[in-house]
């Protein structure tokens, strides 16, 4: 099994740099949780053997991950079939080898609360580090970007001129473009002020992630635990309930479907105030909305 493991990382190391880093984790795992451990003749392993690591790590693994698992498993044994070590794999006999994924529960924080947060974080007076995470967090928020797009940015990016800001979208190593918006002008001003260099080289953020930052404010706040892709939702919310045509909240969100993701995904996110923003755009057609049930889910 240890040498088939080594096998299986020869023939996916030209996969992405995320699929990999998932296939490392699952490995890790399996080394040390495998029944009898790994040093074991794959032609020895039965199908009892995976469902029992499955069965393991079962509770613990969302739906999604748990494929994830047991895709693993299935490609690790395609190779040992191909390379005719076995005859069958023994995952064909596996007795959960999908499952069908939950459907979501998605949280975004309000405008209020998100301006909570940042607040919070930079009230922190025993750390130097409270400012700078603190305009990070805050920059995720009101340009609407994620943490690696932000994490990435120099101040050649920054285009005053034409008032956009340029990005790198790490998926797809595309460049897409966000405006500098009213609401964001006055950070970024305030962050050229006190830059150590302009040079065009030079990083806007020193700080790369603000997931303990976050934790923590949640926990003092006591909202819930928001994350940093939840701070950048804030934007389309904002550009949502402003009434902004969602091919344009998609394209300065990077995305190359039209807004088909947004109505698809994010106006989920949504919830109460979506029917709000359909409320005011009836209102204003002189169009009362009829009365429904409103289904609240909590966040998690």
């Amino acid at each position: 099994m240890r040498e088939l493991l080594e096998r299986f990382i020869a023939v996916n190391q030209g996969r992405s740099v995320k699929t990999q880093g998932t296939n490392d984790s699952i490995i890790r795992k399996m080394m040390k949780t495998w029944p009898g451990g790994i040093d074991i003749e794959v032609r020895q392993i039965r199908p009892s053997h995976l469902d029992e690591w499955l069965a393991l790590h079962e509770a613990r693994l969302k739906n999604t991950s748990y494929n994830r698992y047991a895709g693993f498993l299935k490609q690790l044994f395609e190779i040992a079939v191909k390379d005719r070590i076995i005859a069958e794999s023994p995952f064909e006999q596996v007795t959960t080898r999908w499952k069908k994924p939950q459907e979501p529960i998605r949280c975004v924080p309000t405008i209020e609360q998100f301006q909570a947060i940042v607040d919070e974080i930079r009230a922190q007076r025993y750390t130097k580090f409270a400012a700078p995470t603190a305009h990070f967090v805050e920059f995720l928020g009101l340009a609407g970007v994620g943490q690696a797009e932000a994490a990435s940015l120099t101040w050649g990016d920054v285009d005053w001129q034409n008032e956009r800001i340029s990005f790198r979208r790490h998926k797809t190593d595309a460049r897409f473009y966000v405006p500098i918006y009213s609401h964001l002008r006055p950070l970024l001003e305030r962050l050229k002020r006190t830059a150590v260099s302009l040079a065009r080289n030079a990083p806007v953020f020193h700080i790369h992630d603000a997931k303990k930052a976050l934790k923590a404010a949640f926990e003092r706040l006591g909202y819930p635990n928001f994350s940093q892709r939840n701070i950048r939702q804030c934007l389309i919310l904002r550009l949502w309930k402003a009434g902004v045509d969602k091919k344009l909240i998609a394209k300065w969100q990077g995305h190359q479907d039209g807004g088909q993701l947004i109505m698809d995904t994010y106006t989920e996110v949504f919830g109460d105030d979506d029917a709000q923003y359909e409320r005011q755009q009836l209102a204003k057609l002189g169009i009362p909305l009829p009365k429904c049930r409103i289904i609240r889910h909590n966040c998690r």
